[in-house]
């Protein structure tokens, strides 16, 4: 009798294991849907707009840059360009990004220098250029450079969010990453940044919802701030002239527009 209730014990508990192994793999498998249908809303789309930075460090002082900015998706790959207009001392000097899907690559032309300097792949989180944003956040992200750890459902500044905690596949500065996402339209409101061990993000990055832009199936934030709790700064991002999927040449993402220091089409009829 013994023996009888032992393997009908057995058969319930690997019963009760499968349906939680599935139930888990469900779990997983949804979170990477929403993740990923983030990352889409939020970079498969081609754009071109005027890019407003306004620092400020721990005493409050501020400096503002302005650059024209446009990313392109070559190939199925999203590639970024952007040049500063101001102030004077960063005129003309430029970024390019060409994803590779999975990796990418980070090109600085610097004028005073007259060259372009490659960015290394363990400069990614580095500063770009004294902002609190990093290269990273040049890039277009995706699955692959995230294992995911769990997912909730939470409220977000009274707006339903799935919150989502990943860690990064490659070495970083960070250890976790929590994205908190719309329920209504994947639209990415946070990301906090984590280091070991830590219960509070080092790093914050919030999207303004009530300035988002709406277009051609994607919506997209025209006000980004950064918070850097380590330096106690805050980088400021607006986005003006914002147009989704406009007519770009595969040519301005080159390194000899990089160098030539091209302007971005229908943006740069005025300015310096």
């Amino acid at each position: 009798m013994r023996i009888l209730a032992s393997f009908f014990a057995a058969i319930y508990c690997a019963e009760t294991t499968a349906a939680s192994g599935l139930l888990e793999d469900s779990r997983d498998a949804e979170a990477s849907q929403v993740l990923e249908r983030a990352f889409a809303n939020l970079y498969d789309c081609d754009l071109r707009a005027r890019l407003t930075l306004t620092l400020r460090n721990g005493r409050g002082e501020q400096s503002i840059r302005q650059a024209e900015i446009a990313r392109k998706r070559i190939r199925g790959h999203m590639h970024s360009y952007g040049r500063f207009l101001e102030p004077a001392w960063m005129r003309g000097t430029a970024v390019l990004v060409l994803d590779h899907g999975g990796s990418s690559e980070h090109f600085l032309f610097l004028p005073e220098q007259k060259r372009v300097r490659r960015v290394t792949s363990v400069q990614r989180t580095d500063a770009f250029l004294g902002s609190d944003l990093w290269y990273e956040d040049l890039e277009r992200r995706d699955l692959t450079r995230y294992t995911i750890e769990s997912m909730s459902e939470e409220v977000l500044a009274g707006e339903p969010v799935h919150q989502i905690l990943a860690s990064p596949r490659q070495v970083s500065r960070y250890q976790r990453v929590a994205f908190a996402i719309a329920r209504s339209d994947f639209f990415l409101l946070k990301s906090s940044y984590f280091r070991k061990d830590a219960e509070l993000p080092f790093k914050t990055i919030d999207s303004e919802r009530q300035s988002a832009l709406a277009r051609h199936g994607h919506v997209l934030p025209t006000v980004l701030l950064v918070r850097n709790q380590l330096r106690g700064t805050t980088t400021e991002a607006r986005f003006a002239e914002l147009e989704i999927n406009p007519e770009l040449s595969d040519n301005l993402f080159t390194s000899v527009a990089l160098e030539a220091g091209r302007r971005v089409p229908g943006l740069g009829e005025s300015g310096p």
